[in-house]
């Protein structure tokens, strides 16, 4: 919690997509990342799963991928 707090007071921006945890929250969350980005920097290693549906989308949306997988 004291990181969580640290980051946020020292953030340009905090943006909450759902003040509950659910999977929307989590598919809002990323779809909102990857339409406010230039790059996709993410670890992927499989072709299914939250990271390969966000990363794809970050592809149809023209963003540079880099992949530290």
């Amino acid at each position: 919690i004291e990181k969580y707090n640290y980051i946020k007071e020292h953030c340009d921006e905090f943006v909450y997509v759902s003040h509950y945890y659910s999977k929307a929250a989590i598919f809002k969350r990323n779809r909102l990342l990857v339409n406010q980005s230039h790059y996709c920097v993410c670890y992927l290693t499989k072709p299914n799963g939250g990271t390969a549906y966000t990363v794809n989308e970050a592809y149809k949306n023209g963003l540079s991928i880099i992949n530290l997988a």
